[in-house]
């Protein structure tokens, strides 16, 4: 599915540093900003694949869910507010959406969920326009899918 999509930027999630580094090796022209979820920087990681070709990275950082969220490795339950002043979901925006709500876990099942639950997010700042966005629900024609949860995706461009 990435190499029929080519995305310019591919976030992953739950990965461990094995699986992203076997990702690295079979995205060549594709760099990588990752940090494990634990405070010594192992762990589940959510990676941020980007083409060399079209971005030069500047800067990075990393966020825990948590009500101190620069601070590696901490957890705190209840704290999942994401969204503020600053932040958006693309999915907020109506008229960019190109495929139905679909429910995002798929716990392995080929077939979409229409109106379910959708727990993965593309956020954007508000220095971001979002011109598409969608969830792609590819499998192979065999019904196999390339992971558990179905894949979001939007077009963005930096606001005018």
């Amino acid at each position: 599915m990435v190499k029929a999509e080519q995305p310019t930027i591919l976030g992953t999630q739950e990965g461990r540093g094995n699986q992203i580094r076997d990702l690295k090796d079979r995205l060549p022209g594709y760099w990588w900003a990752w940090r494990g979820r634990e405070k010594d920087g192992s762990g589940e990681t959510c990676a941020a694949f980007y083409r060399k070709d079209r971005l030069e990275k500047l800067d990075e950082g990393h966020r825990w869910l948590s009500t101190t969220p620069t601070v590696p490795g901490s957890i705190s339950w209840g704290a999942k507010t994401m969204i503020d002043g600053s932040f958006h979901d693309s999915w907020n925006h109506k008229a960019a959406r190109v495929t139905p709500t679909y429910g995002t876990a798929n716990g392995w099942r080929p077939r979409p969920k229409p109106d379910g639950r959708r727990i993965d997010w593309i956020i954007a700042t508000e220095r971001f326009a979002v011109h598409k966005a969608g969830i792609n629900t590819w499998v192979t024609r065999h019904d196999n899918l390339c992971s558990d949860h179905w894949a979001v995706q939007a077009v963005v461009s930096l606001a005018a």
